[in-house]
């Protein structure tokens, strides 16, 4: 009888089948969609112009599906594709005219893609329509970089600025194109205002998004003058800044013609309350007939 009980557990025991524990599904992640090209942020140029846009899109299972539309200025549909199932990776390409927009119009264009569970990813495209070629320029630009001008209550005295003789040496009005403002001690106000232009409203103010410092001409620097509001003094200025002022300064050839420069903040030092010696250094253009 032991014998046959032996026999019986040995039995149910090669009867008892091994459990095996299946591994678990991978997460379905979000799709991605990564811009090839342009490999810049932003991108400016004139109306007409043609701008390659191209996207790769990727899952980890399966795509569903990608549209781009303009959202900014207006909200436009430019191009969609609802057929990329069962895709993990597509390349799209699409060519964006510039419509014809006011000059310095800002445009964003939005590109999203979809994976077979509505999962979702997009990024955006900003460009600025510049301003119409214009060949022939009137007046040419001298360049400067890195100078100097410090909070208005610093003891270095280098609070104002001429720019035709490229000094912080001005002993009246008459020859501070521009002068900084501060009037507590201990704060930085940042700002400019033109003491020989009597105070006048002879400032505007981009940023490099919006100017291309580099392409900069005297019909570019003109056309932006014009077509914005021009202040007494600037706002609080930042790195980034380019400031347009219309000089006090005429050439003697064209007293009718206004002459301007245009001043690129690059750095600004502000050591709070510490002292008032802040400063910012900046590069400038200014016009003038060769």
């Amino acid at each position: 009888m032991r014998y046959f009980y032996c026999l019986l557990l040995i039995g149910l025991l090669a009867c008892k089948r091994p459990t095996t524990t299946s591994d678990p599904l991978p997460e379905n992640t979000p799709p991605s969609i990564t811009r090839i090209r342009p490999s810049t942020i932003g991108y400016s140029d004139t109306v007409g112009a043609t701008v390659i846009l191209e996207f790769l899109l990727a899952d980890n299972e399966a795509l569903k599906g990608w549209k781009l539309k303009e959202i900014q200025p207006t909200d436009t549909l430019l191009a969609i594709d609802t057929t990329l199932y069962p895709k993990k990776q597509v390349y799209k390409q699409y060519r964006y005219t510039i419509p014809n927009y006011d000059t310095l119009t800002r445009i964003r264009l939005r590109a999203w893609v979809y994976d077979h569970e509505n999962l979702v990813d997009s990024t955006d495209y900003e460009i600025v329509v510049d301003f119409p070629r214009d060949t022939t320029q009137p007046f040419a630009l001298l360049s400067y970089s890195n100078d100097t001008i410090y909070n208005r209550l610093s003891t270095t005295g280098k609070w104002a600025f001429n720019l035709l003789l490229r000094t912080n040496v001005t002993g009246n009005d008459a020859a501070r194109d521009i002068k900084e403002v501060t009037t507590q001690s201990g704060t930085f106000a940042k700002r400019f205002t033109s003491p020989n232009n009597n105070y006048q409203p002879v400032f505007v103010v981009f940023n490099d998004r919006q100017l291309n410092w580099n392409q900069l001409t005297y019909n570019v620097i003109h056309q932006s003058f014009s077509i914005a509001i021009p202040q007494d003094t600037t706002p609080p200025l930042k790195v980034g800044d380019i400031v347009l002022i219309r000089l006090a300064y005429r050439e003697p050839c064209c007293p009718n013609d206004p002459q301007y420069a245009a001043i690129y903040i690059r750095q600004i030092v502000d050591d709070g309350n510490a002292s008032d010696e802040d400063y910012m250094v900046f590069d400038y253009k200014r016009s003038y007939k060769p």
